[in-house]
């Protein structure tokens, strides 16, 4: 089977996106009502009639006030981590999280994916057509990452590797038997599409500072050639100044020894 150039496996990818969006929109024709109860700290009981399948949390913060529209990066959905564009699908507790709460972990692990993810939009578009770029995977997320630290964000690249698509199929699979429904979410930035392991991060706005740090070449038994690639990003909710940031990155950098997990560096 002759292998797609890079720009049609972009299109390819973004058309199959959009007709699943399409798809999924078509499977409710008839506008419902849900509503939608705000249990946060400022109008907590505000109660939102929304569209079913249709409204965001975004939309909900939109009635709230520009500071919810601004500063949310997430939504709690029954106590469950939602992003900002996702439709609701019925009546539904909400609130939203942000970087400044007193317990940003699932804000920060966001971020954290979605730098990665950009990262690799980025890489995938830095090389020359007859080279061909895939993201094998993003580094676990930690299980605490703390706002008082850059986290150091980072990719796995392969080039005219078939790893890649033993890899995502594993994934998919292992994404699909998490869940009754058999669901897989996908993510799309610009025309990157790729599976994703969680919730994102709502805007690229949102990221203040980026580096681009570290690449190292990893030992494997493939032929083709894997690299990990590693950075430092802050957000636009977080600013330090910018002797203070490339201080940090270049602490991060020192730190490095080509190992698959990622690391933080202080800003304190």
């Amino acid at each position: 089977m002759p292998r797609l150039a890079p720009e049609e496996m972009v299109r390819m990818r973004n058309e199959l996106f959009t007709k699943e969006k399409e798809r999924q929109l078509s499977l409710h024709p008839r506008i419902e009502k849900i509503e939608v109860k705000y249990t946060g700290k400022s109008h907590p009981g505000t109660v939102f009639v929304m569209n079913k399948a249709l409204s965001t949390p975004y939309n909900c913060a939109m009635h709230l006030s520009e500071w919810h529209c601004k500063k949310s990066v997430l939504a709690l959905v029954d106590g469950e981590v939602w992003d900002m564009y996702r439709p609701l699908t019925k009546s539904c507790e909400i609130q939203f999280l942000t970087f400044k709460d007193e317990d940003p972990e699932e804000v920060n692990k966001a971020y954290w994916r979605s730098c990665a993810m950009i990262m690799a939009c980025v890489l995938k578009r830095a090389f020359k057509d007859e080279y061909s770029v895939s993201l094998v995977k993003a580094p676990e997320v930690p299980a605490q990452v703390d706002i008082s630290v850059v986290p150091g964000v980072g990719i796995i690249l392969a080039i005219l590797s078939c790893i890649v698509i033993l890899y995502k199929m594993e994934m998919i699979e292992r994404k699909a038997s998490q869940n009754m429904e058999g669901i897989v979410m996908l993510h799309r930035f610009g025309d990157f599409v790729d599976v994703t392991e969680g919730p994102h991060i709502p805007r690229t706005s949102f990221c203040f500072q980026y580096e681009i740090t570290a690449a190292h070449n990893l030992q494997t038994d493939q032929s083709e050639l894997i690299r990990r690639f590693q950075g430092v990003s802050l957000p636009v909710h977080l600013r330090v100044t910018e002797e203070k940031y490339m201080e940090a990155a270049a602490e991060h950098l020192e730190a490095k020894d080509g190992t698959e997990e990622g690391k933080t560096v202080s800003l304190n």
